[in-house]
């Protein structure tokens, strides 16, 4: 009897497994500005990446956070920005189903976060990261080598404190 009442609990837990992941992609449209972090947390869950606008001892933390399409939520990519654990500003952008492309990389502007640039090219093929004094990275490079949707082109982009700061692609032969 025991045995049979744990396995209709497994059961139950992995039946509402699912529901629960695709509450959370829904409720990503429902995020406030002036929520804290731990309603977003509670709501949505931990992001898919996240940046650092400011982490230096004593002053206000700024976060970026970067949740990548759901499928559930497919065409949205969300990105919340956090001032003192509150948040400042969502910005929900409708994006294509598919991931990284190195076609894509032309597109990259300047102001875009890092989880941005990593859903739309991905991840670089070298980051070079320069560090204040107490060891955080305030400015990283971020180099994609020639690829074959993307020939005879380097890119190469500069984020400071988590913000596309400036995109140059070089012709390489």
């Amino acid at each position: 009897m025991i045995a049979a009442a744990k396995i209709l609990v497994w059961a139950l837990l992995a039946l509402s497994a699912p529901c629960a992941l695709a509450a959370d992609a829904r409720e990503r449209g429902f995020i406030q500005e002036g929520m804290t972090e731990a309603e977003v947390l509670s709501r949505i869950g931990r992001p898919d990446y996240e940046g650092f606008l400011l982490n230096v001892r004593g002053r206000p933390e700024g976060k970026v956070w970067t949740y990548m399409p759901h499928y559930r939520d497919p065409q949205t990519l969300t990105v919340i920005t956090l001032w003192a654990g509150l948040v400042e500003k969502i910005d929900r952008q409708i994006v294509r189903a598919s991931g990284p492309d190195a076609r894509e990389r032309s597109n990259i502007r300047w102001g875009m976060t890092e989880g941005e640039v990593l859903y739309w090219i991905g991840r670089p093929d070298h980051e070079a990261i320069a560090s204040n004094a107490t060891g955080q990275p305030v400015i990283k490079t971020w180099t994609y080598l020639p690829h074959y949707r993307d020939p005879q082109t380097i890119t190469i982009i500069t984020l400071r404190t988590g913000i596309v700061e400036s995109i140059e692609r070089k012709i390489s032969r």
